[in-house]
């Protein structure tokens, strides 16, 4: 599965009436990402997290599919996992 996302480390910024999300030196002129609403602080601390987030995730399904292999064979956390993942890596539906 390749990365088609801005590879991390991206990083929330909070002024006095905004929030951005920067993401790396390397991107575009583009390389940020403005957060706007009465979330907003909270909203671009869950955006700027995304990309390592999506890599814990991978590595719990890998994880828990391993250990339900192992055992009893329930691989419904598993699959709630894949399922996020494909979401979030446009793989889904």
């Amino acid at each position: 599965m390749s990365i088609k996302h801005t590879p991390a480390p991206w990083e929330a910024h909070t002024g006095e009436d905004y929030t951005v999300v920067m993401l790396p030196d390397e991107c575009t002129d583009n390389a940020s990402i403005a957060v706007y609403g009465s979330n907003d602080e909270a909203n671009a601390r869950l955006i700027a997290a995304a990309p390592e987030l999506l890599e814990a995730l991978k590595k719990a399904e890998e994880a828990i599919r391993e250990i339900a292999e192992e055992n009893d064979g329930d691989y419904e956390l598993a699959d709630e996992l894949r399922a996020v993942i494909a979401k979030a890596t446009g793989e889904a539906p």
